[in-house]
């Protein structure tokens, strides 16, 4: 006879492995780093373009992204003579560091990006100062981009 399905996920226990369902894998589907680099690059400028550079001063420092996966993968935000300027590097002491996959980078720039949902797919993390990081959200003015 044929096993019956489970209709609860504490149905199942003691039946052993539940089976693993994953769509097949495309690797080639998959953009490589060296893909990246350009979208990357064209997100930092439009960030760049996007924060405040007058309430970008009250974060305290400078803010480190962490890009996994993308060449380069550190960025740095920094107030530069009242300029906010970005650029791939990492700032000597960074008063928070966010670390995000390169999809999030692009929907964060979008304005798409559900934070919630992010951090609970582990896309999005952040070490440091969470109030340096409030106050650096606050620095975005994003403006639709045209095509």
């Amino acid at each position: 006879s044929r096993p019956q399905p489970c209709q609860s996920p504490g149905a199942c226990l003691g039946r052993g492995p539940a089976p693993i369902l994953r769509a097949p894998l495309d690797a080639a589907a998959y953009p490589t780093p060296a893909q990246w680099t350009p979208q990357i690059t064209q997100a930092f400028a439009r960030l760049q373009d996007a924060v405040d550079p007058i309430r970008f001063a009250s974060v305290g420092g400078d803010v480190a992204f962490l890009v996994k996966g993308a060449k380069p993968a550190t960025w740095q935000v920094t107030n530069l003579a009242g300029q906010v300027l970005i650029k791939p590097g990492n700032p000597p002491f960074p008063v928070c560091t966010i670390g995000i996959i390169p999809e999030a980078l692009l929907w964060l720039v979008e304005g798409t990006l559900d934070v919630a949902r992010a951090f609970a797919k582990k896309r999005l993390a952040v070490e440091g100062d969470l109030e340096a990081l409030a106050r650096f959200v606050e620095c975005f003015e994003f403006h639709p981009q045209s095509t």
